[in-house]
């Protein structure tokens, strides 16, 4: 970035340098302090709201949190009772012993995922794939659309 004064490039500027002696108009003053993104200069539907929650999924039954929308890799999965995420950390959850199990990809070793609250079966962790497609699904967790509610910040 320059300085108005001495149009010194500084550390961290983009833009080409000035030539020396040479004043930097208004408009190439205000490109370079949102570039920097000050919260203060962004336009209103840009800035960071302080006070929005989490998007949260909680269980269906007794609401107990579960997981963060963050952690969603895909939404384009089957479950047991219909559409499920693939999700990559799951909380407040109880894992089940593991078998092995015939899923339309191919066989897997999986644990079925509790409620930690109600005990509800909430979707399964895939433990390994036989497959060395399906290898990027190892210690990730499905869960149920059906099983879970949204909450905070929707």
């Amino acid at each position: 970035m320059s300085s108005p004064e001495t149009g010194k490039k500084l550390a961290g500027d983009r833009c080409a340098p000035e030539p020396p002696g040479t004043k930097m108009t208004t408009a190439r003053v205000l490109t370079r302090l949102t570039s920097r993104n000050n919260p203060r200069l962004l336009p209103p539907r840009v800035r960071p709201s302080p006070s929005r929650e989490r998007r949260v999924y909680s269980c269906a039954f007794c609401r107990t949190h579960a997981a963060y929308h963050d952690d969603i890799i895909s939404k384009a999965f089957q479950g047991r009772h219909g559409r499920a995420f693939l999700m990559n950390e799951v909380c407040n959850v109880t894992l089940g012993v593991h078998e092995e199990r015939l899923l339309m990809t191919g066989m897997h070793t999986v644990r079925d995922v509790f409620c930690s609250g109600c005990g509800s079966l909430m979707g399964w962790q895939y433990v390994r794939a036989h497959d060395a497609s399906q290898r990027y699904k190892e210690g990730k967790f499905i869960v149920e659309k059906a099983m879970v509610l949204h909450e905070g910040g929707w």
